[in-house]
Order: C-alpha cells, then sequence, then structure tokens
C-alpha cells in the first residue's frame, strides 16, 4: 500500500474516533422532563433540544432549566414558570401563554405572532426584537422592559402596564390599549395613528415627535406631559386631563384671543362638534 493512502486511512479512522467521543449526547433526561411536568423546580435541569409539541405543560416550573432549542409547537404553557430562563429565538407561536412568568427572561428575537398573552409578566425582561403582531396582552406587565422598535401593530393591550418602559419607535397602529399605564414612560418617536387610548394614563411621558394622528384619547391622563409639536389631527380630547383639569374646561377658563386660538386647534383637531359650532358663533361677532 503506498504511504498517500496508509496516512488517508489513518486521518479517518482518527476522525471516526475522535467523532465519537465528542458526540452529542441523548438531547435531554427524561427525568429531568418529568419533575418539570409534575411542576416540581428542576434548577440546573437541561432539557436543551427537547420536543414538547402537543403536550400540556400548564403551571410547569421551568425556572433555571435549560431551553435551548426547544420546541413548544401547538403546547399548552399557560401559567408555566420561565423565571430567568434563557429563550432566545424560541418559536411560541400556536402557544396558549396565559399568566406565564417571563420575569428577567432572555427573549430577545422571540415570535410570539398571534400567541394569547393574557397577564403575562415581562418584568425586567428582554425583548429586543420580539414580535407581538395581532398578540393579544391584554393586562400583561411590561414594567422595567426595553421595547424599542417593538411592533405591536394589530395587537390587544388593555389594561396593559408599561410604567418607565423605553417604547421609542414604537409601531402601535391599530392597537387597543384602553386604560393602558405609561407612566413616566419614553414614548419618543412612537406611532400611535388610530390607536384608542381612552382612559389611559400618560401623565409625565415623553411624546416627542410621537404620532397621534386620529387617536381616541378620552377620558385619558395627560398631565406633566409636553404637547409641543405633536400632531393632534382627528384627536378625541373629550374630558381628557391636562394638568389635572378637563381640556374643555380649561379652554374655557382662557381670555377670549388665546381661547379662540386655542378652540381652533381643537376644531381642527376634531374635538367635537360642539366647540366647532362655538367657534363659529364666536368668528361671526
Amino acid at each position: 500500500m503506498k504511504l498517500q493512502n496508509i496516512l488517508t486511512a489513518s486521518a479517518t479512522v482518527f476522525s471516526v474516533l475522535i467523532g465519537g467521543l465528542f458526540a452529542p449526547a441523548h438531547a435531554f433526561n427524561p427525568a429531568d422532563l418529568e419533575r418539570v411536568l409534575n411542576g416540581n423546580n428542576c434548577v440546573g435541569c437541561n432539557l436543551a433540544g427537547a420536543n414538547f409539541a402537543g403536550l400540556n405543560l400548564g403551571g410547569a416550573n421551568f425556572q433555571g432549566v435549560n431551553l435551548n432549542d426547544s420546541n413548544f409547537s401547538g403546547v399548552n404553557l399557560g401559567g408555566a414558570n420561565f423565571a430567568g430562563v434563557d429563550l432566545i429565538g424560541a418559536n411560541f407561536q400556536g402557544v396558549n401563554l396565559n399568566d406565564t412568568n417571563f420575569v428577567g427572561v432572555n427573549l430577545s428575537n422571540t415570535n410570539f405572532a398571534g400567541v394569547d398573552l393574557i397577564g403575562a409578566n415581562f418584568f425586567g425582561a428582554n425583548l429586543t426584537d420580539t414580535n407581538f403582531v395581532g398578540v393579544n396582552l391584554s393586562n400583561t406587565n411590561f414594567a422595567g422592559v426595553d421595547l424599542i422598535d417593538a411592533n405591536f401593530f394589530g395587537a390587544n393591550l388593555t389594561d396593559t402596564n408599561f410604567v418607565g418602559v423605553n417604547l421609542t419607535n414604537t409601531n402601535f397602529a391599530g392597537v387597543d390599549l384602553i386604560r393602558a399605564n405609561f407612566l413616566g414612560a419614553n414614548l419618543t418617536e412612537s406611532n400611535f395613528v388610530g390607536v384608542n387610548l381612552s382612559e389611559a394614563n400618560l401623565s409625565g411621558v415623553n411624546l416627542t415627535d410621537s404620532n397621534f394622528i386620529g387617536v381616541n384619547l378620552s377620558k385619558a391622563s395627560l398631565t406633566g406631559v409636553d404637547l409641543t409639536g405633536i400632531n393632534l389631527i382627528g384627536v378625541n380630547l373629550t374630558d381628557t386631563l391636562l394638568n389635572g383639569e378637563k381640556i374643555t374646561d380649561q379652554i374655557a377658563s382662557v381670555p377670549e384671543p388665546s381661547f379662540l386660538v386655542s378652540l381652533s386647534i381643537l376644531a381642527v383637531a376634531g374635538a367635537g362638534s360642539r366647540l366647532k359650532k362655538k367657534l363659529d358663533y364666536l368668528q361671526q361677532k
């Protein structure tokens, strides 16, 4: 046998041996899976690559578990606990995640499209580049979360908590935000076109360069908010609070020249037919 053939054969055998030594073991320990399914604490368990498709994992405790590359397709995870888990790139399409605990979880680049997340807790989670298009997020907690560039198009965010959240350049177009709490949030350059913000708390928020065309702000609170440069065309300001007083009440107490200017702005903004009629009446004098 030629020397070249001998060397080639030796290299092949060596590769096979090394490959065998470092070949990956089974994806996860079945005993670990059983503990999780029973809702028991399984900190340090390895379930990487596990296939949970079609299982009922409601109330399961995944805290401290390795879930990299796991498949949750079609799984019921209502009330499950993922606190502190790394779920980068996870796919939860078609999953029930009502009342799920995601406190402190890394969910960057996660796809939640079309998922039900009612009452979920995302406090302190990493949601960079996360997709929430068309998701039901009513009564969800986002406090302490960084949601820069988030996309909530068509989502239900009724009674959602955004206290102190960074929502710079976030897309809320077509979203229901009734009674949502944005206290102290950063809403710079955010898109609220056509959004329902009735009874929402926008006290102390930063609205620099945000778009509010056609927004419903009836009974919303704008205490401490700077509306300079904000486009209010077509906005509903019925009973809206600005610095603790209803906007309509404030206008009524202003001297006539300023009153006319303010009233004209509100008329253009579609604040209501009653204000427009009053403007027409004053202009005739």
